[in-house]
C-alpha cells in the first residue's frame, strides 16, 4: 500500500478542528455535564473517551446511499479518525480491525500522518487501495452493528468503538465532549458540529438548518441555479450537493469554495455530456460553477443536500414555465420574472402565474405590420429581400425591449430575444425574419417565415403578455398583414415598413394584390424567339375591365430590386382588349417603347405596378422553349400559368393549353464507350407517358418510333427520346451517344442533329456564301468517357478558305432560342474562364495538311500576354455517331469572347476585320483613329502623321498601345506571313480601347528566320495574293513615337527572355504533340490529312527545330528593325531585367 499524507495535502479531505477557549466557570460546567453524559454511555458498556491524547475514532457510516460519492468507489461505508492533539501524528503501520477480524487488520501505509486537530477517512469497499490515494479497507461495515478497533504499532488498542445498528445515511458520531450519538447530517473529514441525538429516531426528526437555499432557477440552453447563503456565517460550499432528483441528491457537489452570509453563487447547468471544470469564469466578485446536469421541460424541482445526503432545501416551480422565464424566491414564495439576474439580486418585476394573456391597447409595444412573403419590398443591408415584422411603440415613453421575444411558433415563443435596447415613444422598429440572427445595427431574427408557420408572435415574459398576427390559408406575395386605426387586423397591397399603415386595408386576404381578372394583367409572354431572326421578346397585357385603362405612371420590371425599371405611360389597354410590349436587353434595340430587358427562357418573374407603387400583377413565366409561350386563360380563371404551343400576340389565347411538361425520358445506360452489345431501357416518371425515340440524330416527334421494350445497341448509336403525355407539353429531348470504338486519348464531342440540317450546314464551301445555321445537340465527354456537359446550339461552318476542305471547322453558337445563351463548363481548365457564348471546333486551318498543331500551340503559348488569344484543347468529334476526326476546341474570337473575358455588353462592341469590314458594330471610329496617324499627301501616298508626346497621349485614349506592343511581339516571335486576317475591337464607351485580336496562326513559324515587323511598320500596307492591301496604320503611328518605341524594345526583350523562351515553349510543344500523337492514325485514316503519319512526324520535327532555333533570330530581327547595336541591346536588356525584378520575379 502506498503512503498517504493527511493535513496540508489538498488531495485528502480534511478540516482542521478549531480549538475554542472558555472561561473557567464554563469549563467547570462542561466537565460536570460531560461526566453525567459519560455515565450514561458507560451504562451502555462504552468506555469514556473524553480528554484523549491519542488517535480517536470520531464518526462512522455503515449504510451510505446518498452521502459521500466517489467516481471509483461509488457510495462506500466509512469511518473517521481524528488527531485531538496540536501536533501531527505519524500512524504508519497502525492497524484497524473490524468485528472478529477474520479478514485481518487493515495496516496504514508508511508515511500516513494526521495533522494536529486534523481528520482522516478510511473507506470500506470490496477492493484494495484506491488509485486516487484514498485509504480503502476491504469489505463493508455491518449495518446491524459493528465493532471497530484501532491498534498502534505495538499491537496495543488505541481506541475501540462499538457501533450500534444505524439507519441509512445516519452517522454514529462523537461530539466535542467525547460523547457518541446519532447525526442526521454526517460531516466526513470535518468537525461533528451538527446536532447529535441520543436515538436514531431523534436524529431522523432533526430539521437541518437551511444555511444554503435556492434563490433563482432558469431552464433551457442557458439554464442555471442561483443559491444564497441564508445563514449569518460563512459556509463551505463543498459541504453541499445540488440535484434535480430526490432519489439522487448527491448528483453534483459544489467545489471547495466559501460563501459569505447573504452572498449569491450560480451554477450553470451544462448537461450530462459536460466534462469540463466545475469552476466557471465569471465577473469579478461573482461565484460561478458548472454542473453536469440540465433541467428539461419535465423537471420543475431543484434540491440542495448536505454532505451526508440530507435534503436541506427544495425549490419547486410551475412545470409550464417557459425557457425565457426564471423562477425566483420572494417573500411570497416562488414567483416568476422575464428578467433573469444570475449572481445578482432578483428582479422586482415578478408575476405569480405562468399563463399567457393577449396584449391590448394598454400595451404600448405591439406588432404593427408583418410581411410574410417579401418579393418586391425593402431589402436588408445584405441586399436580400427578407420577410419582416414591424414593431410600434404607441406610447409616449420609451419601452425597454429586454424580456420581449419573437417567434413563428406559439409553442416556442422564446425563439429569438430582442436586444436590451429601448424603443422611443411613437417609434417603429423593423426586424427582418431572415434567420441571420443579428442585433448589431440592423435587426435580424434567428428564424425565417414559411407557408407552414402559424404567423408572428411577440411575447413579453415580464407579465406573460403576447401579441400575434396569424397567417391566413392563402395570401398573395407582397401583401402585408397589419393593424388598422382601431387595432383590427387588415391586409395591405402596399406595405409601409417603418411608417404608419396608411395604405388601403382590406378585411379579407383574398384579392389583395396579385392577379385580378377584372383589371389589367399580364396575359401572355414570349421569351424565346427564332435565333438570328431579329425578333424581340414580348409581353401581352389584357384588360378584364369594362373601361379602357391608360397605364400612366405604371411600370413593368423583371427585377424585384428595381420595380420601376420601365414606365408604361404610353400604353392604353382597351376594355376587354390587348396591348403588346416589346422587350430586349440589347442596346441595339433600345427605344422609348421597348422595355430594356429580355425575358429569360429558363423562367423569369415579371412585376406590374400601378402609379402608387402597388403591385398589380406578378407573373412567373416558367421555362419555355422555341415555339412555346406562357400565359393565362383569357378572361377569368384563377390566373394560374399555362403554356401554349401557338403564340397569339395581341389576341385571345388559344383554348388548348398545357399546365406542365412531361417528365424527361431516362436511359438505363449512359456510358460512352462499349465493347459488347447491350440492352438499353428507357423509362419515364409519367405512368401514362408514351416514349418515342429516334436513332438518326433528329428530335423525336409524336410520329417517331414508340418505345415498347429494351433496345439492343451493338454499334455506334445516337439515340434521342422524349415523353408524350396527353394534356402536357412534350418533355425535353434526352440524348445519348454510344461508341463501340477504342477509347480516345482526348475528350470527345458528339453532335446529334437532323441529317438534312447537317448536310445543309456542311454544304457551305465558300467564304463568300452566307453560312447556314441549324440546331444540333452537343455532348462533351471527358477523356475517361464521363459526360461533362450537354446542350443544344446552333451549328454552322467556320473559317474562310478552309470551308472548301472535306473536314470543315464548325462553330457552336449558344443562343436562347436553342435553350441556352451561354454554357458554363471548364473546357480549358478550372483556372480559366468557364462561361462561353460560342465555341469553335477548328480543323487546324491550312496546317491540317502538316503539323495540325501550329494554331493551337501559338494561341496557347501567348495566353498570359496582354493580348486577346484563344485557349484550346484537342478533342475527337462524332456526328450522329460517325467519327468526324480530330479537332481543336477553341474559343470563338468574336464578341462572345470579349463579353466573357471583359464583362462588356456585346452590343457595345465594335469588331473590324482587316481595314474596314464590320463584323460587329460600326467601323466609323476605327477609320477616324486610323486617319489620325496615317493620311494621304498631295500625291495620294500614305504618310505617317508623327505622334508627338501630346498627340500620343491623345491617341492612347483610343488605342491600347501596350496591348498592341504585345500583339506585335507575339506575331514577330511566331512569324506569320499570312497577314490578311487582321481583327481589331473596342467598346463604344472606350472601357476597352482598340486592341488587336490574335487568331488564325496556322502559318505561324514557317521559318525560324522569319521577320514580319517591317511589314507591320509599312505605311503603304501589306499586299495579299489578290493584290489587296492590309493597312498597318495603327502600328506605323505608334512606331513614330519615341516613348512607345522605347517601351516596345524593352517589352520585346522582357517577353522573349522571360516568357517566350525554350525553357517554357519546348515542354509545352512536346506536351501538345504527345496529346494528339495517339489520335493521328484515326485522323489520317478518316481524312488523309496529313497525308501520312511519317509526313506528320517529319513536319512536327521541323517545327520543333525551328522553335528551338527561334530565340537567336528573334533577337536579330529586333536589332535589325530598330538598328540596335549589341551595346544598345544590352542597355535595353538591363531595363527588361529590372522590369522582371519589379514584377517580383514572375512574368506579367
Amino acid at each position: 500500500m502506498s503512503g498517504t499524507k493527511i493535513g496540508k495535502d489538498e488531495k485528502m479531505e480534511r478540516k482542521t478542528n478549531k480549538k475554542s477557549s472558555a472561561l473557567p466557570v464554563i469549563i467547570l460546567l462542561a466537565v460536570i455535564i460531560a461526566a453525567g453524559v459519560a455515565a450514561f454511555f458507560l451504562l451502555r458498556g462504552e468506555k469514556f473517551l473524553g480528554g484523549r491524547k491519542d488517535i480517536t475514532i470520531t464518526e462512522a457510516v455503515t449504510t451510505n446511499t446518498n452521502g459521500i460519492t466517489d467516481p471509483e468507489l461509488g457510495n462506500p461505508d466509512w469511518i473517521e479518525l481524528c488527531n485531538p492533539t496540536d501536533a501531527a501524528m505519524d500512524i504508519s503501520n497502525y492497524a484497524l480491525g473490524v468485528g472478529n477480524e477474520e479478514g485481518g487488520r487493515f495496516i496504514f501505509p508508511s508515511g500516513t500522518t494526521i495533522a494536529g486537530k486534523g481528520y482522516l477517512l478510511v473507506y470500506f469497499k470490496d477492493r484494495g487501495v484506491s488509485t486516487t490515494g484514498k485509504l480503502v479497507a476491504g469489505g463493508d461495515l455491518a449495518a446491524a452493528g459493528e465493532t471497530v478497533t484501532l491498534y498502534n504499532t505495538a499491537g496495543e488498542v488505541v481506541h475501540k468503538v462499538d457501533i450500534p445498528e444505524l439507519p441509512a445515511n445516519i452517522s454514529y458520531a462523537m461530539d466535542s465532549a467525547g460523547h457518541f450519538g446519532y447525526a442526521k447530517v454526517p460531516t466526513p473529514g470535518a468537525e461533528n458540529s451538527t446536532a447529535i441525538s441520543k436515538t436514531p429516531d431523534g436524529a431522523q426528526n432533526i430539521e437541518a438548518p437551511k444555511s444554503l437555499i435556492v434563490n433563482e432557477v432558469l431552464r433551457g440552453e442557458n439554464g442555471f441555479v442561483e443559491v444564497r447563503n441564508n445563514s449569518s456565517k460563512t459556509i463551505q460550499l463543498h459541504d453541499f450537493y445540488l440535484s434535480d432528483n430526490a432519489d439522487k441528491v448527491n448528483k453534483w457537489r459544489f467545489p471547495q469554495q466559501t460563501l459569505e452570509p447573504g452572498a449569491l453563487a450560480a451554477v450553470n447547468l451544462c448537461g450530462s455530456a459536460y466534462a469540463g471544470s466545475a469552476t466557471a469564469d465569471g465577473e469579478e466578485g461573482k461565484l460561478l460553477f458548472n454542473a453536469n446536469f440540465k433541467l428539461n421541460t419535465e423537471e420543475n424541482t431543484v434540491y440542495i443536500a448536505g454532505s451526508g445526503g440530507n435534503i436541506i432545501d427544495t425549490f419547486t416551480f410551475d412545470m409550464n414555465m417557459p425557457g425565457a422565464v426564471a423562477a425566483v424566491r420572494t417573500a411570497k414564495g416562488v414567483e416568476y420574472t422575464g428578467t433573469a439576474t444570475k449572481c445578482a439580486e432578483n428582479s422586482d418585476s415578478t408575476f405569480a402565474e405562468i399563463t399567457w394573456t393577449d396584449m391590448d391597447s394598454s400595451d404600448a409595444l405591439r406588432i404593427n405590420e408583418f410581411l410574410p412573403k417579401n418579393k418586391f419590398d425593402i431589402t436588408d443591408g445584405d441586399g436580400d429581400r427578407s420577410e419582416w415584422v414591424e414593431l410600434y411603440n404607441s406610447g409616449s415613453e420609451p419601452v425597454s425591449l429586454l424580456g420581449y421575444y419573437l417567434s413563428d411558433n406559439s409553442a416556442e415563443r422564446d425563439k429569438w430575444a430582442l436586444p436590451d435596447i429601448t424603443l422611443g415613444g411613437g417609434e417603429y422598429l423593423i426586424v427582418f425574419l431572415s434567420g441571420k440572427d443579428r442585433t448589431d445595427g440592423e435587426m435580424h431574427a434567428s428564424f425565417s417565415i414559411s407557408d407552414t408557420d402559424e404567423g408572428i408572435f411577440l411575447s413579453n415574459y415580464n407579465g406573460m403578455r403576447s401579441d400575434s398576427l396569424l397567417l391566413p390559408s392563402e395570401l398573395s406575395e407582397n401583401v402585408s398583414i397589419g393593424r388598422g386605426e382601431n387595432g383590427e387586423v387588415l391586409y395591405y397591397a402596399r406595405p409601409t415598413p417603418a411608417a404608419a399603415n396608411t395604405a388601403a386595408g382590406f378585411a379579407e386576404p383574398m384579392g389583395v394584390g396579385g392577379f385580378n381578372p377584372s383589371s389589367v394583367y399580364i396575359n401572355e409572354v414570349c421569351a424565346v424567339t427564332t435565333p438570328r431572326s431579329g425578333e424581340m421578346d414580348w409581353v401581352e397585357f389584357y384588360n378584364g375591365g369594362d373601361e379602357s385603362v391608360t397605364l400612366t405612371g405604371w411600370h413593368i420590371s423583371d427585377s424585384k430590386r428595381e420595380l420601376q425599371k420601365f414606365e408604361l405611360s404610353f400604353i392604353t389597354v382597351p376594355a376587354k382588349g390587348y396591348a403588346v410590349l416589346s422587350c430586349s436587353g440589347s442596346i441595339s434595340d433600345a427605344a422609348p417603347t421597348v422595355a430594356p430587358f429580355s425575358v429569360s427562357g429558363s423562367g423569369d418573374g415579371l412585376i406590374l405596378t400601378s402609379a402608387d407603387g402597388t403591385v398589380i400583377d406578378y407573373f412567373e413565366t416558367g421555362a419555355t422553349r422555341l415555339g412555346v409561350t406562357s400565359g393565362r386563360q383569357t378572361g377569368g380563371g384563377s390566373g394560374d400559368r399555362v403554356f401554349f404551343t401557338q403564340a397569339t400576340k395581341g389576341s385571345a389565347n388559344p383554348d388548348v393549353c398545357y399546365l406542365s411538361y412531361a417528365a424527361n425520358a431516362v436511359f438505363s445506360n449512359t456510358e460512352l464507350y462499349h465493347s459488347e452489345p447491350f440492352s438499353l431501357e428507357i423509362k419515364t416518371q409519367n405512368a401514362d407517358g408514351v416514349i418515342r425515340y429516334t436513332t438518326d440524330g433528329s428530335k423525336p416527334t409524336e410520329q417517331s418510333t414508340e418505345y415498347t421494350g429494351a433496345i439492343t445497341i451493338s454499334s455506334n448509336t445516337v439515340i434521342r427520346a422524349a415523353t408524350f403525355v396527353s394534356g402536357m407539353m412534350p418533355s425535353d429531348v434526352a440524348t445519348a451517344t454510344y461508341l463501340f470504338e477504342t477509347p480516345h486519348s482526348v475528350p470527345v464531342v458528339t453532335l446529334a442533329m437532323n441529317q438534312k440540317d447537317f448536310d445543309d450546314v456542311y454544304a457551305v464551301s465558300s467564304p463568300f456564301v452566307p453560312v447556314v445555321e441549324r440546331e444540333g445537340h452537343i455532348q462533351y465527354f471527358e477523356k475517361d468517357g464521363s459526360l461533362g456537359v450537354e446542350t443544344s446550339a446552333g451549328i454552322r461552318v467556320s473559317g474562310a478558305s478552309t470551308r472548301r476542305y472535306p473536314q470543315k471547322s464548325l462553330a457552336l453558337m449558344f443562343r436562347s432560342g436553342y435553350g441556352r445563351k451561354t454554357v458554363t463548363y471548364p473546357f480549358f481548365g478550372n483556372d480559366y474562364i468557364k462561361t462561353f457564348g460560342s465555341l469553335v471546333l477548328r480543323n487546324a486551318g491550312q496546317d491540317c495538311l502538316n503539323t495540325r498543331i501550329r494554331d493551337s500551340f501559338t494561341s496557347t503559348a501567348v495566353l498570359d500576354m496582354n493580348i486577346d488569344s484563344s485557349a484550346a484543347t484537342f478533342c475527337a468529334v462524332y456526328i450522329n455517331g460517325r467519327y468526324w476526326g480530330l479537332y481543336d476546341l477553341k474559343e470563338n474570337m468574336n464578341k462572345d469572347y470579349l463579353a466573357a473575358h471583359y464583362g462588356v455588353d456585346e452590343d457595345t462592341v465594335n469588331i473590324i476585320k482587316r481595314n474596314t469590314v464590320e463584323l460587329a458594330g460600326s467601323n466609323a471610329d476605327f477609320l477616324r483613329v486610323r486617319s489620325y496617324v496615317v493620311q494621304q499627301n498631295a500625291s495620294g501616298a500614305n504618310v505617317v502623321v508623327p505622334l508627338t508626346a501630346e498627340r500620343y497621349a491623345e491617341f492612347t485614349k483610343w488605342v491600347d498601345a501596350e496591348s498592341i506592343a504585345d500583339y506585335l511581339i507575339a506575331r514577330e516571335y511566331f512569324p506569320d506571313a499570312d497577314m490578311f486576317n487582321q481583327k481589331y475591337w473596342r467598346t463604344t464607351d472606350y472601357k476597352v480601347r482598340w486592341r488587336a485580336i490574335f487568331y488564325d496562326s496556322d502559318f505561324a513559324l514557317s521559318s525560324e528566320r522569319g521577320d514580319v515587323l517591317g511589314h507591320y511598320f509599312n505605311v503603304v500596307g501589306v499586299p495579299s495574293a489578290d493584290g489587296s492591301l492590309s493597312q498597318m496604320d495603327l502600328y506605323c503611328g505608334l512606331r513614330s513615337n519615341e516613348e512607345w518605341s522605347d517601351y516596345f524594345i524593352t517589352r520585346y526583350i522582357y517577353v522573349t527572355k522571360y516568357y517566350l523562351n525554350n525553357d517554357r515553349l519546348l515542354p509545352l510543344f512536346d506536351s501538345m504533340v504527345d496529346t494528339i500523337q495517339p489520335e493521328m492514325d484515326r485522323q489520317i485514316a478518316r481524312w488523309g490529312r496529313p497525308e501520312s503519319r511519317s509526313h506528320w512526324e517529319n513536319e512536327i520535327s521541323k517545327l520543333r527545330s525551328m522553335l528551338a532555333a527561334r530565340p537567336q533570330y528573334a533577337k536579330q530581327c529586333l536589332q535589325y528593325n530598330f538598328k540596335l547595336s549589341e551595346a544598345q541591346y544590352a542597355e535595353y536588356e538591363a531595363k527588361a531585367d529590372e522590369m522582371f525584378n519589379q514584377n517580383g520575379g514572375v512574368f506579367k
